[in-house]
């Protein structure tokens, strides 16, 4: 039975963990086919800030699950109730920490990343700031998405998880083509995609 329960649990969490990769391997094809070079450039220098931001959130739902087990390993519902809405509590502050950094040092962070300074000369500098604004504007979306995931997860809502993460893959890839063909929304555009498919 704990085998079979770990088979099950360790697909459901690969399953889960891919979910960021996803959105990220997608918004990477979908700019470099459709948006062009210097877009691609400026993905490739904001993606080591969103990867940091989603080992914040595999770090928090490690945390919680490890103390959701023990609380209801102990028949402790009081415990698993204050852990669940300790990590919403987690998930916002975190997300309006990711959002305030973004949109109120945006510029320094683009250059600490290598993004150069704002010139006209310098359109890199400009589709990097577009598209980390978009994408942050997600952060509460991501976070609680990969809470929820968690406590699923210890539920036993194996196949919930699973349609949530098809319906965010769905949701981004429309997201991204009705940004670039309709909206023409730029790298703002194709980060808020990611934005909306983790609301999704």
């Amino acid at each position: 039975m704990i085998k079979k329960l770990v088979r099950q649990m360790s697909s459901t969490q690969i399953i889960s963990a891919m979910t960021t990769t996803l959105c990220l391997l997608i918004d990477s094809i979908v700019i470099g086919r459709l948006v062009g070079v210097d877009a691609m450039g400026a993905y490739g220098i904001a993606s080591p800030l969103l990867i940091i931001f989603a080992a914040c959130g595999t770090m928090m739902v490690n945390g919680v699950q490890v103390h959701l087990g023990k609380a209801m390993g102990r028949g402790d519902m009081d415990g698993a109730d204050a852990c669940y809405s300790t990590s919403i509590v987690m998930s916002l502050a975190l997300a309006a920490l990711g959002l305030v950094l973004i949109f109120a040092a945006g510029g320094p962070i683009c250059t600490l990343l290598g993004a150069g300074k704002p010139s006209a000369e310098n359109p890199v500098f400009a589709l990097t700031g577009d598209y980390l604004r978009g994408y942050m504007l997600g952060a509460p979306f991501f976070f609680l998405s990969q809470i929820m995931t968690a406590y699923l997860q210890t539920m036993g809502k194996r196949k919930l998880v699973l349609a949530s993460v098809i319906a965010m893959t769905a949701t981004d890839v429309a997201f991204d083509l009705l940004s670039v063909f309709v909206l023409h929304g730029g790298m703002f555009g194709i980060g808020l995609a990611s934005a909306l498919s983790y609301l999704a």
